[in-house]
């Protein structure tokens, strides 16, 4: 997914909503998946699976580069953006900080320090480039995917890794208790086992980065075993067994991972509503009758882009969209809160 989105900063980092997986998401995967030690950030390292897992991820970088070529002065006007319009809150400039402790091969050590900016060029700044990169996949119409989401998950608030394995039941089965172990493969043997996730974490108190991450959404796919069972988000509910870096298994209530709601389902094709309700309905009807106001807000966009020239021109499509020649609708733009 992280090759077809157009934003940078949403296909290389975990900052932001989206309905797409960024490159964090397969990065995150593989490691708590890989077990100890990939699953612990403090000993992933010393295992040389880190090194082949990390190249393969800055493989798929470079194919989103080779799609995006203007994602660096994207990446940098965002960043000057975000230090003006968060300077109280102490945000760092990204694309001038340096990537402590690395420096660039050659020359003398004072001067050849490692920034962001420098990843955007790896045959000038990295002295290699790579046989292949990463296709972006086919695009399909198909139904839109229902996904068991575990909203807002702080990682600084984590002590360890946990891979997530989720299971789907038909509504009124909240008592049931799913497997706990004793084993991976008798896990995923279950009839209800809809699909796996994880959170890579554990070494906020020692990780810049991660101190300075906002909390973001990790989702598991479970749209098959919602079809195999014959059931919709409707009519389901999820539970989740969550699995630390020693293999403990434990329900995700135990840890301090937000519990997952389902969210998601309908065709893809249809004007319909993109969330569920609170009871997981999903309505498949279209969302404004005719002659409705439609409210709209344009958010963050690429940083080199001129925001009054942008939102005239969203303006524009708007209006042509407009009326009962066309869509039926009216559309009025409100102030966005990130303006």
């Amino acid at each position: 997914d992280a090759l077809w989105i157009r934003q940078h900063y949403r296909a290389a980092s975990t900052y932001g909503t989206s309905s797409q997986d960024s490159v964090e998401t397969p990065h995150d995967l593989i490691h708590v998946l890989s077990g100890f030690p990939m699953k612990s950030l403090m000993h992933a390292a010393f295992h040389p699976l880190f090194w082949l897992h990390h190249c393969n991820i800055d493989r798929l970088y470079e194919a989103y580069l080779e799609n995006n070529p203007d994602s660096q002065r994207e990446f940098e006007a965002n960043q000057e953006r975000s230090r003006f319009v968060n300077r109280l809150k102490g945000t760092h400039d990204r694309y001038d900080e340096w990537l402590k402790p690395f420096y660039l091969p050659g020359g003398a050590r004072g001067n050849r320090k490692f920034y962001p900016r420098h990843t955007f060029d790896t045959a000038r700044y990295g002295d290699y480039v790579y046989d292949a990169l990463h296709l972006r996949p086919a695009q399909a119409m198909t139904e839109r995917p229902v996904y068991a989401v575990f909203e807002d998950v702080d990682i600084n608030a984590l002590p360890c890794s946990y891979t997530l394995h989720a299971f789907i039941y038909p509504t009124g089965a909240e008592a049931t208790t799913p497997p706990l172990g004793p084993t991976i493969a008798s896990i995923m043997d279950d009839p209800n086992y809809a699909g796996l996730g994880g959170v890579f974490a554990g070494k906020a108190d020692v990780c810049t980065n991660c101190q300075n991450s906002d909390p973001f959404d990790v989702r598991i796919d479970v749209s098959a075993r919602l079809k195999a069972l014959g059931l919709s988000a409707a009519d389901a509910v999820v539970k989740v067994v969550a699995v630390d870096e020693e293999e403990e298994y434990m329900s995700v209530e135990e840890t301090a991972i937000p519990p997952p709601v389902l969210k998601g389902g309908g065709p893809s094709f249809a004007p319909s509503n993109d969330f569920e309700d609170e009871d997981h309905e999903v309505d498949d009807t279209p969302t404004f009758p005719p002659g409705s106001t439609v409210t709209y807000a344009v958010e963050e966009a690429p940083g080199y882009l001129n925001r009054g020239m942008l939102l005239n021109e969203v303006a524009q499509c708007f209006a042509a969209w407009a009326g009962p020649t066309a869509s039926g609708l009216e559309f009025e733009r409100l102030p966005a809160e990130r303006a």
